[in-house]
């Protein structure tokens, strides 16, 4: 999976389609067959939720509101990757990808369809929003992402160095 990332960024955008497409095709079958399944009691279910707001059920103040900040969301995203091309790692661009992914998936239903489908509910009965996989994809990219923050953070003890004294440290990794 490395080697895939780092040899081409075409083919991360082809796995920002493919996991797109995945969760596409979930929702679709969701709401074809208007789904409500229960796969383990009183732990995981499948049910059909139509979501007019923002993020995890939310409300949004209007549909184009919330498509017009996640569109400016992903450009900025998909505008960081391409100012970080050279010095993103493999995990960077994996989490970034699942962002990418999931938001692109969610954007194109409001596009499409004027809400989004979520279907994954678990422990159903608890107050845990009703969620689908472009919405695990956002959150486990975020997640991933801010980890590999913390740790480069940490890594350069940035909290103990000055501005310009960081700035020589990274100056002196790029050379190395």
């Amino acid at each position: 999976m490395k080697n895939f990332f780092k040899k081409s960024y075409g083919k991360v955008t082809i796995w920002v389609l493919c996991l797109t497409i995945i969760d596409l095709i979930i929702k679709f079958l969701v709401v074809k067959f208007q789904l409500n399944v229960t796969l383990i009691e009183n732990v995981l279910r499948i049910v059909q939720v139509e979501n007019m707001g923002s993020a995890w059920g939310m409300p949004g103040n209007n549909l184009l509101n919330v498509i017009v900040s996640n569109a400016i969301v992903l450009g900025i995203i998909i505008k960081f990757i391409n100012l970080q091309k050279e010095r993103m790692d493999t995990k960077t661009l994996i989490s970034l990808s699942l962002i990418l992914a999931g938001g692109v998936s969610n954007l194109f239903e409001r596009l499409i369809r004027g809400r989004v489908t979520d279907y994954i509910q678990i422990f159903p009965g608890s107050n845990f929003p009703i969620f689908n996989l472009a919405d695990f994809y956002i959150v486990v990219g975020w997640v991933m992402f801010a980890a590999i923050l913390a740790y480069l953070t940490g890594s350069r003890k940035v909290g103990n160095l000055k501005r310009t004294e960081l700035l020589a440290e990274i100056k002196k990794e790029n050379k190395e």
